[in-house]
């Protein structure tokens, strides 16, 4: 099939990469360049990266009617979709006659939305999917094509998980294609009665409340990786959370407790031995030795 591509992030490059092999991607269209990073420089999106290896044009617009004109003389069969970054608009969406064909990193119509392997994680989910759906104009309602069920490891975090869904979301629209091509998809509307969301991260989602049980703390942990990362105060300065362990031991939420050779926290209900950390303005190091060059007395409560 000649088909657009649509996509920004890492995420959709699996994607990207594997319809090149299988079909002509005349046009690849992200968003365009951003500051990013510490130093706010400006750096080109994952997929214009990776469509410029693969010697697709790329088109960055700003507003998607810049390309209607690109959209009216290549007449693409299909547009497929994988985190583009915005919501496409209804005038948009006539332009092809196979429609555009959206990859979303779950069970659709749970956690519609920018987030969803984050918020999966984050609460505590042990299954989540991706799906491929028609785009309509609203947020991640349109009809199912196909859906994969995917297992959550206890011992993976979500930016692992994004790694594993990619590739998985990859081969399930080369499935879609092939079922569009041959006539044997039927498109199935969503129950949106059972629709949940999961809405864009932002820097506070990362905060840990020691109150919480153990468990919630450990998924917060989990969900947040990379971005905004989980993180507490300690004198002043904040320090992020990177992997943390169930852990026996009894104290105030926030407690730090007695263990010569383990970083061990009280939290709500239960205890976590925090495996990774980083303090504000140094390196990522072990919890243990973190432990040992902090020199925390008795009874330092964080947060």
């Amino acid at each position: 099939m000649n088909l657009f591509f649509m996509g920004t992030p890492e995420f959709a490059s699996a994607s990207l990469i594997a319809i090149a092999r299988e079909h002509k991607v005349m046009k690849a269209i992200c968003m365009p360049d951003r500051a990013a990073g510490r130093g706010r420089k400006v750096s080109p999106p994952d997929v214009k990266k990776v469509a410029g290896e693969l010697s697709i044009p790329v088109l960055q617009p700003e507003n998607l009617d810049e390309i209607t004109v690109d959209f009216e003389n290549l007449k693409p069969e299909a547009v497929c979709v994988v985190a583009y970054g915005k919501i496409i608009p209804s005038h948009i969406l006539s332009f092809s006659p196979s429609g555009f064909i959206n990859l979303h990193a779950s069970l659709l119509p749970a956690y519609r939305g920018a987030a969803p392997i984050n918020r999966a994680v984050m609460e505590g989910e042990r299954k989540t999917g991706v799906t491929t759906m028609l785009v309509n104009d609203k947020l991640d309602s349109g009809d199912i094509l196909l859906q994969k069920e995917i297992a959550i490891k206890d011992d993976e975090d979500s930016e692992i998980l994004a790694r594993r869904m990619s590739a998985e979301g990859a081969e399930l629209l080369l499935k879609t294609l092939a079922s569009i091509e041959d006539g044997s998809v039927s498109p199935v509307p969503q129950d949106h009665s059972r629709a949940t969301y999961a809405p864009m991260l932002s820097k506070d989602d990362g905060t840990i409340d020691w109150k919480q049980p153990s468990g919630i703390i450990r998924n917060l942990i989990r969900g947040t990786a990379p971005w905004p990362g989980a993180f507490t105060k300690l004198g002043g300065k904040t320090l992020k959370i990177i992997g943390a362990d169930f852990a026996e031991g009894v104290g105030k939420p926030g407690e730090v407790l007695n263990s010569r050779k383990k970083f061990m926290v009280a939290s709500g209900a239960g205890a976590l031995e925090i495996r990774e950390v980083q303090i504000e303005g140094r390196k990522k190091m072990s919890g243990a030795d973190f432990l040992l060059g902090a020199k925390l007395p008795a009874g330092t409560v964080l947060g």
